[in-house]
């Protein structure tokens, strides 16, 4: 049965690359069984084959990303070499830009020309790196990742996979020097649809009501989130906490990484807990991120430099589009008191470089994320539900799209905090391909990304924004490492106080590293 779940999900991959377009691939994704992936975990878990089910699941999920990483993969040791194994690299990096471009690009009028070239080049793509494979130490180049290469994902702590099918809904904790711990969890794919739902409704209840003026339903509405945060406490982040307290041993405060499927991605993790006196909530035991799979913690890590251990201050860039084009929504209020909240904060000698108002187009946001360590952008975004490439920042000159910022490759890039609406949340009708704002900047080359999980109140989101830059920057070397330990510290400070209500102020999480 598992190597029929193995053999399928390769027969998918290999078909959704026959589509030269991301947008084409992405509708191909939508008919197709998207749960394939999760089943395939189940049924392995059900097997007692741990291992294989995590294989299975990485085979599976986030397959566009995966497709985009194949073309940038890194051959710097087969490089090396002279002769054959020069020219092969060559080969496979101009066969792969090509591939690029006809990925990420618009196609023109004659779309069957288009594709027949791209299928010519698709086919010489694939003949390179069959060539490549047969190279000694590269057997296994582009093929799906084995669990020894996964299990570095664990390497700074455990990520928790939390995957729901229609057999069963399943915690797996991957440790980097321990077999993966299953967890069955009393939980069932209608139990995850009903608390998906409830929570989803709320939430949107919350965005539409008034800040000023707080009535007995605003009261009975927050009552009604923390019950939905306490079941998802009791039914499936407790379970977890007790086994790392437990078997684990993980000691309080420690950092852990969520990796949701299914429904599970719409819910807060990072935010549930029994909200009762005297009794912790997640947040005051472990700091939580997230990653859209284990690969891309793997990959975002293999990216590391010297200059990412500088000992120069990072230069940050301050970008705010409070007013674009009448079309991409209202003027946000907030936004140059924001960005002037961050920047009397930074110390010297950290320098800071404001883009805003007319400005703030979409090249100079692009060249800003492209020479700049550090980034914070206020403005508005919005996530497209049809095609989720489309997601976007709105800047003064129209939207700067998903697609238009994984064109790009950010080397030097290291920390994004992205004060906008739903920069965080994928489409509901491919969730496990993780397609959204934030994943978009990781994918590009930032480490560490704060994003948002539904839509955020500028104006109260400058209270977070100074207490994580307050913690950020008062350490002696500020680092993205730091920044999920910083939102986490955020949130229980201002928690503490009445200046933001509850769905506002768990609203941030974090990406990456």
């Amino acid at each position: 049965m598992l190597d029929a779940y193995q053999t399928s999900l390769t027969v998918l991959d290999h078909q959704i690359t026959m589509h030269s377009s991301l947008s084409l691939r992405h509708g191909t994704m939508q008919n197709k069984i998207t749960s394939l992936a999760n089943n395939a975990f189940s049924s392995a878990l059900g097997q007692n084959k741990a291992e294989q089910a995590l294989e299975l699941l990485e085979q599976g999920r986030a397959l566009l990303w995966t497709q985009l990483a194949r073309l940038e993969s890194p051959l710097a040791s087969l490089q090396a070499q002279s002769g054959r194994g020069h020219d092969l690299v060559k080969e496979f990096q101009l066969l792969s830009s090509k591939m690029q471009t006809f990925t990420t690009h618009s196609h023109g009028q004659d779309e069957i020309t288009d594709t027949t070239e791209y299928w010519k080049v698709l086919h010489s793509w694939n003949e390179v790196t069959q060539k490549i494979r047969l190279e000694p130490g590269f057997s296994r180049f582009l093929l799906p990742p084995l669990f020894t290469e996964l299990q570095e994902a664990a390497c700074d702590g455990p990520v928790i996979i939390v995957n729901a099918s229609k057999h069963s809904c399943d915690v797996l904790v991957i440790l980097h020097s321990q077999s993966p711990l299953h967890i069955p969890l009393e939980f069932s794919l209608s139990n995850l649809e009903k608390l998906s739902s409830k929570f989803t409704s709320l939430i949107k209840e919350s965005a539409f009501a008034s800040r000023d003026h707080q009535d007995d339903h605003d009261m009975k509405r927050r009552h009604r989130i923390i019950e939905a945060l306490r079941e998802l406490w009791e039914q499936i982040v407790n379970p977890v906490v007790q086994v790392l307290q437990g078997v684990v041993q993980l000691p309080a405060g420690k950092r852990i990484w969520w990796c949701p499927t299914a429904q599970f991605t719409t819910l807060p993790f990072h935010a549930a807990g029994p909200y009762r006196p005297r009794q912790k909530n997640l947040m005051g035991l472990y700091c939580s991120s997230y990653t859209p799979s284990l690969i891309a913690l793997v990959r975002a890590r293999s990216r590391l430099s010297a200059d990412s251990e500088s000992s120069t201050p990072p230069n940050v860039a301050l970008l705010g589009q409070a007013l674009p084009d009448a079309s991409q929504g209202q003027e946000l209020q907030t936004v140059d008191e924001e960005l002037h909240i961050v920047q009397s904060m930074l110390p010297p000698p950290m320098l800071a470089d404001k883009v805003s108002g007319p400005e703030a187009t979409r090249a100079a946001v692009i060249d800003a994320f492209r020479t700049h360590r550090w980034v914070h952008l206020a403005c508005h975004g919005s996530q497209d539900p049809k095609n989720p490439f489309d997601s976007s920042f709105a800047m003064k000159d129209g939207p700067l799209t998903l697609l238009d910022i994984i064109q790009q490759k950010f080397v030097n890039s290291d920390f994004a905090f992205l004060s906008a609406c739903h920069t965080a949340v994928g489409d509901k009708s491919t969730p496990d391909e993780v397609i959204h704002l934030a994943a978009g900047m990781q994918f590009a080359g930032f480490k560490s990304v704060i994003g948002t999980m539904w839509k955020v109140d500028d104006a109260l989101a400058r209270h977070i924004v100074r207490r994580f830059y307050e913690n950020m920057l008062k350490v002696k070397k500020p680092s993205y490492k730091y920044a999920a330990a910083c939102l986490n510290n955020a949130v229980i400070e201002v928690s503490k106080t009445d200046l933001v209500p509850l769905e506002q102020r768990i609203v941030f999480m974090h990406i990456g590293l």
